[in-house]
């Protein structure tokens, strides 16, 4: 997960404090195959038909935005990155966008650490 393009998708995470009108904006660079690979939920909104979308736009507010980072991470790095810290919010989001062996990884770390 980087900052700059090199052949990547940008998914561009606006976030910022309830009802502000231009909020800010952060554009994570993630490789499309490693998405769609992983997450049937998120290469569904990259790729529609015969379309391919370069960009896909998520809203978060900034605490998210870091836990989605972390997220990404684990799918470059199989799940290593999972620490106690961050477990539940991995979990939520393995759930939310159907990555089923993240969620594995992250019950095997709840149920090795927190039992």
């Amino acid at each position: 997960v980087s900052t700059q393009s090199t052949g990547s998708s940008g998914i561009n995470a606006e976030y910022g404090e309830g009802d502000q009108e231009e909020p800010e904006k952060a554009k994570i660079f993630v490789h499309k195959v490693v998405l769609s690979l992983h997450s049937p939920v998120l290469g569904k909104q990259l790729i529609s038909g015969q379309d391919t979308r370069q960009e896909l736009d998520l809203s978060y507010t900034e605490k998210d935005v870091e836990r989605f980072s972390e997220f990404l991470q684990c799918m470059y790095d199989n799940g290593s990155s999972i620490t106690n810290e961050n477990v539940d919010s991995l979990l939520g989001l393995a759930r939310k966008y159907q990555v089923r062996w993240l969620q594995m990884r992250c019950l095997n770390h709840i149920a090795r650490n927190f039992s």
